[in-house]
């Protein structure tokens, strides 16, 4: 069964004894055909998931620093996901999502 395991440091004010070890959630994606764009979509709203769940949940709205933190976690927890599954399709999909732009090479 394919699996892609998601890891990612905790944030925020947690003790450095919890922030020891990454939390991890594990991506399952053997049902799908990443090379088709709905199964590159699908895998990416899981990685996204797992990648909230790992960060923490969001946090309260009101308390900026925390959700920038939140926001940069699960970003960067997804881009790390996205890059270790090596598929192309869904890392297209994710860089043009995120403003990412590809140059041809000459």
């Amino acid at each position: 069964m394919k699996k892609l395991l998601l890891a990612s440091l905790a944030f925020g004010s947690m003790t450095l004894a919890a922030q020891a070890a990454p939390a991890t959630r594990t991506v399952a994606f053997a049902d799908l055909d990443l090379s088709a764009r709905a199964g590159a979509e699908v895998v990416l709203r899981r990685i996204e998931r797992a990648a909230e769940s790992v960060c923490g949940g969001a946090p309260s709205t009101r308390d900026l620093s925390m959700t920038i933190a939140w926001r940069e976690c699960v970003d960067e927890s997804v881009s790390e996901a996205v890059v270790e599954l090596d598929a192309p399709l869904v890392t297209t999909i994710h860089e043009r999502a995120n403003g990412a732009v590809n140059l041809a090479r000459y």
